[in-house]
């Protein structure tokens, strides 16, 4: 396609900005043929028995309340799949689930941008079509017409078939060939170019930084492709708002799916879920883990023992995955003998990041508002839930003592330190 004039680039600059917000207004036409598992195992289950592939979506809505009732997933059901042929090839092919993988709703993060006092969400969507075992066929991102994700599930399905029919040994291989034979030359040279033969390295491993590297690469390889077919430069800033715009727009991005899995072909999607999302979307991949029932239990059941509630947060690791993991400057137990007693009257809890929205938004308490870039590490909850104090690693974790100690008094603040006025003076005005 030639590059567009500045007036003609103008207008499709408005119209996709205006179709990126448009896009999860869009009214959701009932999709009631469709079975929707909301719990993995059970989809798995399913299709091991009836011998089907999966057809997964990760939604960008609250991970932590997982509905179908938000905006992105209205847009996604009204955009992809309210055509009859979709809903038929799905019922009759596939097992259909979805997880909500994005920020919830308890947390609001800030960036340290000035002008930009909240981090909204982006809406997006990423399908992928999985092996009962959970290996990725072929993946679809952002949201597309419902005629293009049509042509894409049924190719997806006929390589599930196909590699169904041969031996183990032989499957990664004809899986590898398939997504090949997709590429057009150009994006290939393109995509390589990025990734020189020492950033191959481990590819093959289970090294996360390799695999982040070639995500990266193949959202650059897009950006690309984008940027020669409609004329824009991806240095400006306006070329830069357009592209990332453009990024929720999946029927533009003919390229992902295959560049990555020619190069990782029926990779685990528990592998590559938390990269692609976070590199293609922009945003933190959010998940729910098997302990979420268990802390609830264990913190409502700490209140009625009218006990405090000390959560220890992990470190919140590389979102992409592509940095090496840091040191955690947060040794514990502490060693301050008076801060162990002080502990030592509370339920200490331990969880991940993921872990303690889940418990907030389980147990209805107070949101959290963080900057993205110092998350929480320690929060201390009083009397019936209420948290006394948070604390992030920028803290350097010396206000602990004293929050323990305020914990101890019943979150009753710290008393201020009156200060003294000066005796006041009468002036001698004589006789």
């Amino acid at each position: 396609m030639p590059a567009l004039s500045p007036f003609r680039r103008n207008h499709f600059w408005r119209a996709c900005l205006g179709l990126a917000f448009v896009l999860p207004c869009l009214p959701a036409r009932a999709t009631d043929s469709i079975v929707w598992r909301k719990d993995w195992a059970a989809a798995q289950r399913q299709a091991t028995s009836e011998k089907k592939p999966i057809f997964i979506v990760h939604f960008s809505g609250d991970f932590a309340a997982n509905s179908l009732q938000t905006k992105d997933v209205q847009a996604y059901l009204a955009h992809a799949l309210h055509a009859p042929p979709v809903e038929k090839l799905l019922e009759e092919k596939f097992v259909a689930t979805y997880r909500q993988v994005g920020q919830p709703a308890c947390f609001t993060l800030s960036l340290p941008t000035r002008g930009t006092p909240k981090q909204t969400p982006p809406e997006y969507g990423i399908a992928y079509v999985c092996t009962p075992d959970g290996q990725v066929v072929h993946f679809i991102p952002g949201f597309l017409p419902s005629a293009v994700l049509l042509e894409e599930l049924a190719w997806a399905e006929r390589q599930y078939q196909e590699i169904a029919a041969v031996s183990s040994a032989e499957q990664t291989e004809l899986l590898r060939k398939a997504h090949r034979a997709r590429l057009t030359a150009e994006n290939a040279l393109y995509f390589a170019s990025l990734l020189p033969p020492a950033e191959r390295q481990g590819k093959e491993s289970s090294d996360a930084a390799a695999l982040s590297k070639y995500i990266l690469a193949c959202r650059q390889t897009r950006n690309w492709q984008s940027a020669k077919r409609f004329g824009l430069k991806a240095d400006d800033e306006d070329g830069g708002k357009l592209l990332a715009a453009l990024a929720a727009h999946g029927d533009l991005d003919e390229t992902s799916a295959s560049l990555i899995l020619s190069e990782y072909p029926l990779i685990p999607l528990s592998r590559l879920q938390r990269p692609a999302f976070t590199i293609l979307c922009g945003g933190r991949f959010w998940e729910t883990t098997a302990a979420r029932d268990e802390w609830k239990r264990q913190f409502l059941a700490a209140l009625e023992r009218q006990q405090n509630v000390v959560v220890v947060i992990a470190r919140d690791a590389d979102w992409s995955g592509a940095s090496p993991p840091e040191a955690d400057p947060l040794t514990w137990p502490p060693k301050n003998s008076a801060v162990q007693a002080e502990l030592a009257k509370t339920e200490v809890l331990r969880m991940s990041l993921d872990e303690y929205a889940t418990l907030i938004t389980d147990a209805k308490l107070e949101p959290v508002a963080a900057k993205a870039a110092d998350l929480p590490r320690i929060a201390l909850h009083g009397p019936k839930g209420k948290r006394v104090a948070i604390m992030t690693e920028k803290d350097s974790f010396s206000r602990l003592p004293l929050a323990l100690q305020r914990l101890s008094d019943g979150g009753k603040p710290a008393p201020s330190k009156e200060k003294k006025s000066p005796p006041s003076v009468t002036k001698d005005t004589g006789p």
